[in-house]
């Protein structure tokens, strides 16, 4: 009588499957790739808000300037009433006496303008006050204040003027003491922030999201 017997191998007893280290490999690639699409996506984001607020920024600085430049054509600058800096040269604050009428025959008014300030402490914000007429030194301390730039949108970080009389520029005037009966022009210009800037009002070096950009501008009266 023939017998029969089966062979049975162990390998068909063993169940198919990961092993620990496979597992422990594809878990750790997991967590690579997902901590790298993490990064992209708020890097994309951040970058996204960033080029939003710097269009904001260009946007409302071209306004500024603009609303800046149609105040100094239309007045006449008091430059003893303003606040000059000797050591760069330039006017913290303009004095405009208005001495241009307008249609209804009335003058412009008397303003100041200069960049806001609580306690010392910068605000970011370009204001304009308004005088009497008769207050051509800018002193009225009630003066109507109206502000021209926002801190939630734009950070402004300097605000400079520098009044250029025509005999420097014009060879026909000799005698220098006749520039105060010429047509003066006024360069201003001014520091916007987007970011977050140093206490110095700078940039930190290698932060890709923070910039200051200068907008320089001339108005003649």
């Amino acid at each position: 009588m023939n017998k029969r017997y089966s062979k049975t191998s162990n390998e068909n007893n063993i169940s198919k499957g990961f092993t620990l280290i496979e597992l422990l490999f594809a878990t750790v690639l997991l967590g690579v790739m997902f901590t790298m699409a993490i990064t992209t996506f708020i890097g994309v984001f951040r970058f996204y808000t960033w080029a939003g607020t710097t269009r904001v920024n260009q946007q409302n600085s071209r306004q500024i300037m603009d609303d800046i430049g149609r105040l100094i054509a239309s007045r006449t600058v008091n430059t003893g009433a303003s606040t000059y800096d000797t050591s760069t040269g330039t006017y913290s604050d303009l004095c405009l006496i208005g001495d241009t009428e307008k249609v209804d025959g009335s003058k412009q008014g008397n303003v100041k303008i200069y960049l806001g300030s609580i306690d010392g402490n910068p605000t970011n914000k370009i204001n304009v006050k308004t005088y009497p007429d008769e207050d051509t030194d800018c002193t009225d301390p009630f003066a109507s204040n109206k502000e021209i730039s926002s801190t939630t949108n734009t950070k402004v970080t300097r605000l400079e003027f520098v009044v250029v009389y025509g005999a420097l520029n014009n060879g026909i005037y000799n005698d220098i003491s006749t520039r105060q009966y010429l047509k003066e022009s006024v360069e201003y210009s001014i520091d916007v922030i987007n970011g977050e800037p140093e206490p110095d009002n700078n940039c930190r070096e290698g932060d890709n999201f923070c910039d200051k950009v200068t907008y320089t501008s001339v108005a003649t009266e």
